[in-house]
């Protein structure tokens, strides 16, 4: 982190009241202890010493959007009365509202008239004395606000931005705190840094490097209470590497490929990371000429820890007709089986929708995979139906199904419901007692029903589309619900 940062808060500090505020009255000399004693009566208010009381408190300041000075002097008074959970916790919720009102302060200054004002100044620090100079009155007290609460200006990309001084922040917390959370802020300190861009090859390798970074914080701190902030950050810079565009290209050849490029970076300089193993993994599922597919790039991306790492599972992608695909295994025993079978159940959605009588409507057809480990797969087939001249009538159907990966067997709701804990009988009932206050028809549920899938939230039934202009209706049974079921 540049110490720059250090040095601009200081300034800004230092320099945070506006030129035309009032200075402090005179105190008359026969009273030359009024104002010590005022300031000595404001320093013994007692610091809130129970810990939960604390953390509720700074909650409600937090709620109330208070401005980030007046969370920071809390804290400084009382973090010392927080344990190390506890302090991880106030200072979670203290980053929280810094980029809440970073983000809102950002776009202010998006504003023509500062953006052309602060290009006037020389020098690539920007300090509150050199924007006080500009003579741009609103300007200055909109820096004099972000300087004063902790933040500064900086230019990046040809744009003057907000930035958080994470340096001071751990420089005035540190201590304070355990170290996933102190990892974390440097972890934030890393992504804003600078502007994550995937279309060159510094910028995807920048990329590259806080996937990495950020894969082993997950590894080392896998308790961390931030954890999942963490991982879907991970799983966006996933997306946004293996998902540029410039990934394939028809002209180009492969050494002239960014995206290629990187990946040889990657297998270099990161031997043994998930990310080195994911790109080998990539790029043998898909020669440098293959064109990929959002659908399965996305299945790739999402399933790669829960399925391909940890088994032999390769997943691909076929087109049937008319450009309608559907996500192919290889690798398993049965895996032609399945294939053969998600293969028909597509062909049946989409005849339904091919009579003459539907020659004019619009059909859009994807998948998803929603569950896939290394003993089921689950994956559901969706058609949206658009009427051009009467897009009311608009609909959307889907066919959704689990298989075993070692039988090859489509698996129906009483092969999805734990059975080897609770009666099937009992477990149905329940399955219908949840369903009957959504009204979505579930009556009389027997053990060869088979709109239902699993996902690893819980499992979920449906029911197909009724008639002309009704959606496919869709309910998650979630897993914490089948559990309370078999412990009653």
């Amino acid at each position: 982190m540049k110490k720059k940062w250090i040095c601009l808060v200081l300034l800004g500090i230092l320099t945070g009241c506006t030129p035309t505020a009032e200075q402090p009255p005179v105190v008359p000399e026969e009273q030359p202890n009024i104002e010590v004693n005022i300031e000595e009566q404001q320093n013994t208010t007692p610091a809130i010493q129970d810990e939960g009381a604390v953390l509720e408190a700074f909650e409600t300041l937090v709620q109330d959007s208070v401005e980030p000075k007046e969370l920071d002097a809390f804290l400084k008074k009382h973090m010392s009365n927080l344990g190390i959970e506890a302090a991880n916790q106030a200072l979670v919720y203290y980053l929280d509202a810094l980029y809440a009102f970073a983000g809102h302060e950002d776009a202010r200054l998006l504003d023509k008239s500062y953006q052309a004002s602060l290009k006037e100044i020389a020098d690539p620090v920007v300090t509150l004395q050199a924007i006080e100079a500009l003579g741009n009155e609103a300007l200055y007290e909109t820096a004099a606000r972000l300087y004063g609460n902790g933040l500064s200006i900086e230019l990046e990309s040809n744009i003057y931005v907000v930035t958080v001084d994470f340096e001071n922040l751990l420089k005035t917390y540190g201590n304070e705190i355990g170290e996933d959370i102190k990892s974390y802020i440097e972890l934030e300190a890393m992504i804003l840094k600078t502007h994550t861009q995937d279309k060159t090859l510094d910028g995807l390798n920048h990329i590259a490097q806080l996937i990495v970074a950020h894969d082993t914080y997950l590894k080392d701190f896998p308790n961390s209470m931030v954890r999942a902030k963490v991982h879907a950050r991970r799983d966006w810079l996933r997306r946004l590497y293996f998902g540029s565009d410039l990934n394939f290209s028809e002209t180009a050849d492969s050494d002239s490929r960014p995206l290629w490029q990187s990946f040889s970076d990657v297998n270099q300089f990161y031997p043994g990371t998930e990310l080195e193993k994911m790109t080998q993994r990539y790029m043998s599922m898909w020669h440098v000429e293959s064109t990929v597919t959002p659908g399965i790039l996305d299945t790739f991306i999402q399933f790669y820890e829960t399925g391909f790492e940890a088994s032999q599972i390769a997943l691909n992608e076929r087109e049937i007709s008319g450009g309608h695909v559907y996500p192919e295994l290889t690798g398993l025993t049965k895996s032609s089986d399945i294939n053969l079978s998600i293969e028909e159940e597509v062909r049946k959605l989409i005849q339904v929708y091919e009579a003459p009588e539907m020659k004019e409507w619009k059909i859009l057809q994807s998948y998803e995979v929603a569950y896939l480990d290394e003993e089921r797969y689950s994956v559901i087939i969706t058609m949206n139906l658009v009427h051009p001249r009467f897009p009311r009538l608009s609909m959307r159907d889907i066919k959704a199904m689990t298989y075993d990966l070692e039988s090859g067997q489509l698996l129906k709701l009483v092969d999805l419901l734990p059975t080897e804990e609770e009666s099937v009988v009992h477990l149905l009932a329940d399955v219908n007692a949840f369903a009957a206050p959504e009204g979505l028809g579930f009556k009389g549920l027997e053990e060869n029903f088979e709109n239902a899938y699993q996902t690893t939230e819980g499992i979920v039934i449906y029911t197909q589309r009724k008639d002309t202009g009704s959606d496919a209706t869709e309910l998650l049974i979630p897993n914490n619900e089948i559990e309370t079921w078999i412990e009653e």
